[in-house]
């Protein structure tokens, strides 16, 4: 098992995080290609050109841990707009306190990834901490794969609950949406 102690978290900004696409996309083909997520380069070229919209989004944030120069794993993520499409896909109904968004109120984990070394040792939790570490949003939210049932274990560990079904796009997979207070 691979030691915390040997990692290095480093936070990103919108202007920082400008540069470092090549290693998110890096540690998205690893973390994500192989199986259960089975993602190929359509999945990889939607999140690179996501990007830069990414970056623009209010409270953006990039953390990327670090092992003697090679990334272990990263987390990003951003507020919601007021208008944002997040909630749309509910496969049914969501309640209006969870769908109906408010500017500054959700902060939303896009993506966090880890190689596979460095799994189950606390590096996926260290990373989320640092990553809303001081925020100002009432709540964060992220998708998971209804049968990633170690990530499921976590993110219920942390104090994330379940609040519906969400398929991001149409020819996306649905996903358990989570939900955890951080007030």
């Amino acid at each position: 098992m691979s030691n915390l102690n040997d990692i290095q978290l480093s936070v990103f900004g919108p202007a920082e995080a400008a540069d470092q696409l090549d290693v998110v996309s890096e540690l998205y083909v690893d973390v994500f290609f192989p199986p259960p997520h089975n993602k190929g380069q359509l999945e990889l070229g939607r999140m690179r050109g996501a990007w830069p919209r990414r970056l623009k989004a209010p409270g953006f944030r990039l953390v990327v841990a670090d092992s003697e120069g090679s990334p272990a794993g990263c987390v990003y993520g951003h507020q919601l707009a007021a208008n944002t499409g997040w909630w749309a896909g509910a496969v049914d109904p969501l309640p209006d306190d969870v769908a109906n968004e408010q500017e500054g109120r959700t902060v939303a984990i896009i993506d966090m990834l880890v190689r596979e070394q460095w799994r189950r040792c606390g590096l996926a939790e260290a990373m989320h901490d640092t990553l809303l570490a001081d925020r100002t949003e009432q709540r964060v939210t992220l998708l998971v794969k209804p049968d990633n049932t170690p990530a499921r274990r976590a993110y219920e560990k942390w104090g994330y609950q379940q609040v519906g079904r969400i398929q991001p796009f149409p020819d996306a997979p649905v996903f358990d949406s989570m939900v955890k207070n951080l007030r």
